[in-house]
């Protein structure tokens, strides 16, 4: 007898990067959990290692959320998992992060139930990993790529057969992101010492190497050469720090550029932005860049992974080269030099954000849960 309603438990390896802020892949559980057909899925959450804060994102919510407290290499994690299975009546596996794919996949095929391997991004895959997908290749019931970019990665680099993979692009909750008011935005201005007068270059970030933070800064040197009023704050966290804070006292630029840390309230950052820059080395999806987009702002972004379909042909951003100072300051001069450039790509962005939805996404995924739970049935 075919079920009416599915159990989706979701299980990622850690749901935050710092030990305390959520990651984007756990805010995209918890946007699936909000946005699901209640009537057919209910989602729960399970994290291998132990109790995480971050955790309260799905509690606040109601959702179920286990935490296995093995970390992230133990075999324990199998066992933990089948309990898990057998206990909350799973109907699917839907796993996201390295350890998550291999115990996942070895955890469902021992309860006879599907899987599903999300990758998220593009990175560099240690030899024990490269062996470890390649055993289990044949275990992999579907996977998902969040562009074709990462598509490619899952065939060329975790050896999932190219017939198995599908390109869901990540989504975004569009309905929050409206502009603040004045007040705000003066608000804002005086907490980060800023006039009215300033241009205002800002980035939504983690301050690790492959974002790519250490070029932004380093072509800040040419925009405030041409631009004195341009100034740039760098939001988010990381183990770059220190670097980067060493870097920008090293070019003279403490008066110019700013990191400002992990914030909340992206909505009122992006409105007081005039100009979004991505300066990542490699970026599967490149959820900032929607976000930009949806909040109407000039964008300019590395032409790498899947930031290069996120912008196709919406003239929403100016894509340069990963990795060059120089190229970055062309393309950010560009704009603040041409005011009527910067307004068409704000007036594009909007609208070209809509295709990447999170209704659009949850509903691209439950299609693809149904057509494993309901295959051969």
């Amino acid at each position: 007898m075919k079920k009416t309603k599915y159990n989706i438990l979701q299980v990622i390896d850690k749901f935050s990067m710092d030990g305390i802020n959520p990651s984007s892949c756990a805010y995209l559980i918890r946007d699936w959990h909000r946005y699901a057909d209640r009537e057919r899925f209910n989602v729960m959450a399970c994290g291998l290692k132990k109790e995480e804060p971050a955790g309260h994102i799905y509690t606040d919510e109601g959702i179920k959320v286990f935490f296995l407290g093995n970390g992230k290499y133990s075999i324990g994690n199998i066992t933990g998992l089948v309990k898990l299975i057998d206990r909350e009546n799973i109907d699917l596996l839907h796993l996201h992060g390295y350890s998550s794919a291999n115990f996942g996949r070895i955890a469902a095929r021992l309860r006879h139930i599907p899987n599903i391997v999300h990758e998220h991004a593009i990175l560099k895959i240690l030899p024990h990993q490269y062996l470890a997908d390649f055993l289990l290749r044949n275990y992999t019931d579907a996977a998902i790529g969040v562009s074709g970019a990462v598509k490619d990665f899952l065939h060329s680099g975790r050896h999932v057969p190219k017939e198995l993979i599908s390109v869901v692009y990540n989504g975004v909750n569009l309905e929050p992101f409206k502009r603040c008011n004045d007040r705000r935005v003066s608000e804002l201005r005086q907490e980060f010492g800023l006039s009215s007068d300033h241009f205002i270059i800002g980035t939504l970030t983690r301050l690790r190497e492959e974002k790519g933070n250490q070029f932004l800064i380093a072509a800040m040197r040419e925009i405030v050469a041409k631009h004195p009023q341009a100034r740039l704050l760098i939001t988010g966290d990381g183990p770059q720090r220190a670097a980067l804070l060493q870097m920008i006292a090293e070019l003279g630029l403490q008066e110019q550029v700013k990191l400002i840390g992990f914030r909340t309230d992206i909505y009122d950052l992006l409105t007081l932005y005039d100009l979004v820059a991505i300066p990542s080395l490699n970026e599967g999806f490149g959820l900032v860049m929607v976000e930009a987009m949806a909040m109407g702002k000039p964008i300019v972004a590395s032409r790498v992974g899947g930031m290069v379909e996120i912008n196709d042909d919406s003239g929403a951003a100016l894509l340069v080269p990963a990795g060059l100072p120089g190229a970055l300051a062309e393309g950010i001069n560009k704009i603040i030099e041409n005011p009527t450039l910067a307004q068409q790509m704000a007036q594009s962005g909007p609208e070209a954000s809509k295709r990447f939805s999170i209704q659009n996404n949850v509903r691209a995924l439950e299609a693809i849960y149904i057509e494993l739970l309901e295959k051969d049935k």
